[in-house]
């Protein structure tokens, strides 16, 4: 009986330790969690992707970028900005868009990770090319600082 009931000890234990390591992970390293406000989405699914850190995904569809533009406001719940109005690098897990020129619109989410040190950026381009609309999303993650999505230095 003894040796029952020391193993089952030693068992419950050891599921402990290991259910409480699985979720320090998770904490310190948010990325793996699902339905993160600042996911970007495919077009024309509205299903979140996740793409690398960094990594751009491109698709280009014969819809008119102004069918597309609607679609991102729609299901992103999107703020519009002005075009003389910069995108702001803070926290708000929620997607704003801008147009950058006559031909190129940038969505912007920044929302921070469970553990509070790391945060996400998602940013969308829409540019209307002569083959029809190319859609290009990247994700970024960052602990300090990043870009604006509207900064050249980083569009595709």
């Amino acid at each position: 009986m003894r040796s029952y009931k020391g193993w089952s000890i030693v068992g419950i234990g050891t599921l402990i330790v290991v259910c409480s390591c699985g979720l320090f992970v998770v904490f310190l390293d948010g990325y793996y969690l699902p339905n993160k406000p600042c996911r970007p989405i495919e077009y024309p699914s509205a299903e979140r992707i996740n793409p690398k850190p960094g990594e751009v995904y491109d698709y280009l569809t014969d819809s008119k970028s102004e069918s597309v533009i609607v679609f991102f406001d729609d299901e992103l719940n999107a703020t519009v900005l002005p075009e003389n109005e910069s995108l702001e690098i803070k926290a708000s897990a929620s997607w704003v868009r801008k147009k950058i020129d006559e031909t190129t619109y940038v969505y912007q989410c920044i929302a921070s990770d469970i553990n509070g040190v790391t945060a996400e950026q998602g940013c969308l381009y829409v540019k209307e090319v002569e083959q029809g609309t190319l859609i290009e999303t990247v994700l970024w993650r960052f602990e300090t600082t990043t870009w604006a999505c509207d900064d050249s230095s980083i569009i595709p």
